[in-house]
């Protein structure tokens, strides 16, 4: 028990796990706030597209910026999420893109 108690190796490993999951929490979180591509929904016969609603984009990114501040491999998965979500929203209109970019760039 003293050995285990004074080894350096459990206090760089003890805190890990409290980092992983205040990271898992905030990247669920900020997955909640994502725009999915489920957007598109048929009422009616009719292709409805849901607007890209930036005030939900932002508090995802925030959150997003906040976990990958804690681990930052977190980048991996959202520079994936961030690439379909640019390239989804942009080849219909450009400005889109540009305003998703925009906004990652201030809040990153």
């Amino acid at each position: 028990m003293f050995l285990s108690l004074t080894n350096l190796f459990h206090a760089h490993a003890l805190p890990r796990a409290l980092t992983t999951s205040a990271e898992t929490c905030l990247t669920v979180v900020a997955l909640f706030y994502w725009p999915f591509a489920s957007a598109a929904r048929t009422i009616k016969d009719k292709v409805v597209r849901q607007q890209l609603q930036l005030g939900s984009l932002a508090c995802s990114l925030s959150l997003s910026a906040i976990a990958f501040v804690l681990r930052p491999t977190n980048v991996i998965f959202w520079v994936m999420m961030g690439g379909e979500l640019v390239w989804r929203h942009g080849t219909r209109r450009p400005t889109n893109a540009g305003r998703i970019i925009g906004l990652a760039v201030i809040i990153g």
